[in-house]
């Protein structure tokens, strides 16, 4: 009987009262995070959910859009190359035209200003 094991797996420990329920209100505490944090890491599945339907919504819009974009860019009329050159040349030439009409009255302007000084 002397060699008698105790076989029983469970230990006890005593443990004083304000300190089992200071472990307890730790232990509810944490359990009460965890479930804030599921509750956070749901809606975030769902709001990723939403914006990946979103995304593919807009990704088919685009593809469509571009589709008509394509098929009405068939139907204008085609320009040729000498054309283009003509068009570019009429444009840089009205382009200096006005960026001269616009230093001349640049230039109008600095001289009456100079006159209301001149004694």
């Amino acid at each position: 009987m002397a060699n008698k094991k105790n076989t029983d797996p469970n230990v006890h420990v005593r443990i004083q009262n304000d300190i089992a329920i200071h472990n307890k209100k730790n232990l509810l505490m944490g359990q009460i995070d965890i479930l804030r944090i599921l509750k956070k890491l749901n809606k975030y599945m769902h709001y990723r959910k939403q914006e990946l339907a979103l995304r593919e919504i807009l990704k088919g819009e685009s593809q469509e859009l571009h589709k008509m974009i394509t098929e009405y860019s068939k139907t204008l009329p085609r320009v040729q190359d000498s054309e283009k050159e003509r068009i570019k040349q009429t444009i840089q030439t009205e382009n200096r035209g006005e960026t001269l009409q616009t230093d001349l009255e640049k230039i109008r302007e600095k001289l009456t200003k100079l006159k209301e000084y001149d004694f």
